[in-house]
């Protein structure tokens, strides 16, 4: 698969714009997880909510995104998920 190809930028807009209240924090370990799905979204084009609680994602905390963010905020970022898969199957 081609990286960047159109629907992964769009991706990448989308986690970004998303999560600028994360990037705002500039707390290393929120933006190192955010990143890595970043990664994954661009290598694959969508990514179940369930991989978040596996490895290399639990090498930043074993609990998950939970470890990181706030409850609406982990709320949020399924919901992007889920939009971003939604566009990367249309």
């Amino acid at each position: 698969m081609a990286y960047l190809q159109p629907n992964h930028i769009q991706a990448k807009l989308i986690i970004a714009q998303n999560f600028r209240i994360i990037y705002g924090t500039r707390k290393r370990n929120q933006i190192e997880f955010v990143d890595m799905i970043v990664d994954y979204l661009t290598a694959h084009g969508a990514m179940d909510a369930a991989i978040l609680y596996e490895s290399p994602f639990t090498d930043i905390t074993p609990q998950g995104p939970e470890g990181l963010f706030t409850s609406a905020q982990v709320d949020e970022l399924f919901s992007i998920l889920e939009e971003v898969s939604t566009r990367a199957a249309a």
